[in-house]
């Protein structure tokens, strides 16, 4: 009997110490999960702050590429007046030129130089 009871103690002893040593490793394992969760809670933190600043700069850059493009239509509309200009300008030499039968280089060079001043004195006015 007192051999019984001595491996029942035993026995007793055992399970309390196995019992120790699984709630130790439950605590360990617990605390590795609440490490984890902490970790992952600051990445979320951070990520919604990235997502914050993110957007907020593509929201700038649609806005300066809105601004850009319709800058880019102004100067395109005012290159095509220019071209215009330009073409009418030409058109308005040869026929010039032509209705005045101009051979001579330096009268051409002074018709010219005279109808760069008539358009000098058109834009100052």
């Amino acid at each position: 009997k007192a051999n019984a009871d001595q491996r029942q103690e035993d026995s007793v002893k055992k399970d309390a110490e196995s019992s120790d040593a699984l709630r130790r490793e439950l605590e360990d394992i617990t605390s590795k999960f609440e490490e984890a969760a902490n970790s992952i809670q600051t990445l979320k933190n951070e990520l919604e702050v990235a997502t914050a600043g993110s957007t907020s700069h593509t929201v700038a850059l649609e806005s300066e590429l809105a601004a850009a493009k319709s800058e880019n239509e102004d100067f395109s509309v005012m290159i095509s007046s220019l071209q215009s200009d330009l073409e009418t300008s030409k058109a308005l030499t040869i026929q010039l030129k032509h209705d005045f039968a101009i051979e001579d280089d330096e009268t051409s060079d002074a018709l010219s130089n005279a109808f760069d001043q008539l358009r000098s004195l058109q834009s100052e006015l």
